[in-house]
């Protein structure tokens, strides 16, 4: 079962006829809220992963995405559409969190799937970062 179904959006948005909106259009939203999921979690494989604590959250991000893409599009609707799109805000920010403390879960049994952060101090000059090399010039400029 892919992460998102038309169905769930079409009651979303609260566009039945198809006349108005063509299921194709949904599956383009659904890709872009799966965009969304790839890009909060930076896991790109939630449609094999039905069994994930958190799928049923990635896949409520993805319909309520998917509906504000939808509505965003349609003229009266952007009340709903700023609604569902602040949802799907918060649900990124909640999924991000929890995504996150259940990589360092599994980190601990598991390292081979642990993320990596760049961690870097800030900038120090040769007076507060005793062991850096100073510079000197092999070029002489005339008149020094």
């Amino acid at each position: 079962m892919p992460i998102g179904i038309i169905k769930e959006v079409r009651n979303l948005t609260g566009i039945f006829d198809i006349n108005d909106l063509p299921d194709a259009d949904i599956v383009d939203a659904i890709a872009a809220g799966k965009g969304e999921l790839y890009a909060t979690t930076l896991k790109t494989d939630w449609d094999t992963s039905q069994s994930h604590p958190l799928y049923a959250k990635a896949q409520t991000l993805v319909h309520y995405f998917a509906s504000f893409n939808i509505l965003d599009r349609y003229a009266g609707n952007f009340e709903k559409a700023n609604i569902h799109r602040e949802r799907a805000k918060e649900l990124a920010a909640e999924l991000k969190i929890q995504y996150d403390q259940y990589l360092l879960v599994q980190a601990a049994s598991d390292p081979s799937i642990a993320r990596h952060n760049v961690v870097a101090s800030k900038y120090k000059t040769f007076p507060l970062n005793p062991d850096a090399e100073i510079p000197k010039s092999k070029i002489i400029i005339p008149g020094d």
